[in-house]
């Protein structure tokens, strides 16, 4: 068996049938696909259960509600494959989603991570657009400074990972936190050997207006922001404290982190802008932008000395 295809799954009743049934398209008996049922409410499970009958390629696991980063975790625990992907369950792949990653895989002497390309698929219109991205083979140093101008960079659904280059780091979702791709996948690539990207759309990102990314509830808002700073906090700790990466390298990687933090901000309303930007200051996260140009030396000072006005007008 070659591929471990982990689907979590919670209360996307209207979208899943679709999801598996582009797993189920995927030729052949080399891969296995592990529906997580994070304690659905809704009847995901029984669409799950009359989707996949008979195919002995998927397994339905049923657990208590966690959140996605533990129905991940759930699956990785129990996936067999040499090779781990992840499937949202509102989301779906394109027909020759294996078929592509096989060949590239194998042509490419099965690098650590291979990275494909994103459509990003209205669900209201069922209108998709490629998110073009570049193909190299590169380090996972080299491939983190390359892919951060990338779409869809510190997305789990972008990358096949090779299990035992996972499982060697145990490298994990942080359980009971949102924006968890971005608390994981940026370290993840930056300790990989080699990357490889293709220029291949394979995955199709399903926009839908009631998605937690689109809410414009306060308390998420809050949730959120609370989460990535634990997130940037915790990542900014095993840079620092990793033994491999040259300093160089280390501070490219602060700069990009807080660059990120920065972006969050953008939208906020008065009253968060101001506790967001209370925490940025309590961090002192501009201090650790790159200022080796004239333009990223005033991007630095503008951040620090007006920080409300950078976030609102220039921060990405």
């Amino acid at each position: 068996m070659k591929f471990s295809i982990i689907v979590p799954v919670y209360n996307v009743s209207l979208y899943l049938e679709k999801c598996l049934n582009s797993l189920k398209k995927q030729k052949g008996d080399f891969f296995e696909v592990l529906v997580i049922n994070d304690g659905s409410r809704d009847n995901s499970l029984e669409i799950a259960e009359k989707c996949v009958s008979g195919d002995k390629r998927f397994h339905i696991y049923t657990k208590e509600n966690g959140d996605i980063s533990d129905a991940r975790n759930y699956g990785i625990e129990r996936a067999r494959g040499e090779y781990l992907l992840f499937v949202d369950g509102d989301d779906f792949v394109g027909e020759n989603y294996l078929e592509v990653i096989e060949q590239n895989i194998l042509k490419n002497h099965q690098p650590d991570i291979l990275r494909y390309q994103v459509f990003r698929h209205s669900f209201c219109s069922n209108r998709s657009e490629l998110c073009k991205g570049s193909s190299f083979s590169l380090s996972g140093v080299d491939a983190f400074r390359r892919l951060i101008y990338e779409t869809y960079f510190d997305v789990v659904w972008v990358y096949a990972f090779k299990r035992s280059f996972f499982e060697h780091y145990q490298f994990r979702f942080e359980k009971g936190r949102r924006h968890e791709d971005f608390g994981l996948i940026p370290y993840v690539i930056l300790k990989a050997q080699r990357v490889v990207a293709i220029e291949d759309g394979l995955y199709y990102y399903v926009e839908r207006d009631d998605s937690i990314t689109t809410s414009i509830d306060t308390s998420k808002i809050k949730k959120r922001l609370d989460d990535a700073f634990y997130l940037y906090d915790m990542l900014m700790k095993k840079i620092k404290e990793d033994s491999v990466l040259r300093d160089d390298d280390k501070r490219f990687v602060y700069s990009y982190l807080s660059n990120a933090m920065l972006g969050m901000g953008k939208n906020l309303d008065h009253t968060l802008l101001k506790y967001y930007v209370a925490e940025i200051k309590k961090r002192d996260i501009p201090s650790y932008l790159l200022d080796d140009s004239f333009f990223r030396r005033m991007k630095r000072m503008m951040s620090t000395y007006f920080p409300k006005f950078y976030i609102k007008h220039f921060a990405k």
